[in-house]
């Protein structure tokens, strides 16, 4: 037996109701109060179906934007106790997709990078798939591009960026997986899976976080120091602390102290003195002079000139 779909059963949707739905700044499900609502209904005589337009706000951030509901009555079906469930399918624009996870800090990531890598995200969102897998190669190229890493094609760049020290050598392999997806897109004209889009954005921007974002660990926590520059950064900062007075008498070891020590190997330290030294010698370092005496364990003294 037929039973006529009741169109009572319609969720109407007005200005000033509240709905709940995806927030890309919120990052959830949250409140969005209904700003203007343009409904569209079919005639019943002919197809029962509703559509409703809608411009929405979020209560938690205000970002704005536009929300589509509509619901096809003839396309519903029955649930368990026999009532009607009316088939219902909701849009969002911009698109929302969980599954984008921006990156922290974003805008430590020069121009050049995130440029690209926002046109790849809008066509994620917008399901151009080609387009997408050519983006993710071409982040990859243009992070070689900023980091001046040489070579004439990019299988060779990935490779001289991990002798570089810019990534790790599990990271390389991932990369090369984004190499050939961005290949495929190119030269085939072959669309990437969602899933694989998905998977190749988490990699990039564990990319971005460790070679641009990341990098700042060093402002925030000890990290150790295994380069003469970040050495010499460091003894400029403590000789520009309000403690070190003009005419003090120290060694590096004591100007740095137990716990700036510890960030430095012993045969790095020794290393890096040497080049300090070399540096005072050649009139580099004008603010610390070597005196001629040493101290109890035969290291040489300095003297703060500021």
């Amino acid at each position: 037996m037929y039973i006529t779909p009741n169109l009572n059963r319609i969720k109407e949707m007005k200005k000033d109701d509240k709905i709940k739905c995806s927030c890309d700044i919120c990052h959830g499900i949250r409140n969005h109060v209904i700003l203007a609502v343009e409904e569209t209904a079919g005639d019943p005589d002919y197809y029962m179906d509703i559509n409703y337009d809608c411009i929405v706000k979020c209560c938690g951030c205000d970002k704005v934007s536009f929300y589509s509901r509509y619901e096809d009555i003839e396309a519903g079906g029955y649930d368990s106790d026999g009532n009607w469930e009316n088939s219902v399918t909701v849009k969002r624009y911009p698109e929302i997709n969980e599954n984008i996870i921006e990156v922290k800090d974003f805008h430590l990531v020069p121009e050049m990078v995130s440029q690209i890598y926002n046109e790849t995200i809008s066509a994620i969102k917008t399901k151009s798939f080609i387009l997408a897998g050519a983006g993710m190669r071409a982040i990859i190229e243009a992070i070689c591009k900023d980091k001046a890493i040489s070579g004439k094609i990019l299988s060779a760049r990935i490779n001289e960026m991990l002798r570089n020290g810019y990534i790790a050598k599990d990271d390389t392999k991932k990369l090369h997986g984004i190499r050939f997806l961005g290949n495929d897109a190119v030269h085939d004209i072959k669309p990437a899976t969602q899933r694989e889009l998905f998977m190749a954005l988490r990699i990039i921007n564990h990319l971005l976080e460790t070679i641009y974002t990341l990098s700042q660990a060093s402002s925030v926590l000890d990290t150790t120091i295994d380069t003469y520059k970040e050495f010499k950064y460091l003894i400029n900062a403590k000789i520009n602390t309000p403690s070190v007075k003009n005419g003090t008498i120290i060694s590096l070891r004591g100007l740095l102290g137990e716990k700036d020590c510890r960030r430095i190997e012993k045969n790095d330290f020794a290393s890096f003195e040497k080049d300090f030294c070399d540096e005072i010698t050649q009139g580099i370092i004008k603010i610390v002079k070597i005196t001629q005496n040493k101290d109890s364990d035969g290291k040489n003294l300095y003297e703060i000139i500021i």
